[in-house]
């Protein structure tokens, strides 16, 4: 069963709700606890007004020597600009 926005928003009382409504839609959403997740952050991708990756869309792959997280954000940062 397919809820529209309308129904969703009448339903769902919390930002954990919504949380898991989102993820149950097939997205792939950032952990919980991340600063980005909250509610506007939730119902923005629900209105496809911010892009998600969805699970089908994925190809995970191992990765068994992760960089620094300090060295991540310094690539992302210069890929921002």
């Amino acid at each position: 069963m397919k809820l529209d926005l309308k129904e969703a928003q009448q339903r769902i009382k919390c930002k954990d709700e919504m949380y898991v409504a989102v993820q149950l839609a097939n997205y792939f959403l950032p952990k919980q606890t991340s600063s980005i997740v909250n509610s506007k952050f939730l119902k923005e991708i629900r209105k496809q007004q911010v892009w998600c990756p969805k699970y089908d869309e994925l190809k995970m792959k191992p990765c068994p020597n992760p960089p620094p997280r300090s060295l991540v954000i310094v690539e992302l940062k210069k890929a921002c600009i």
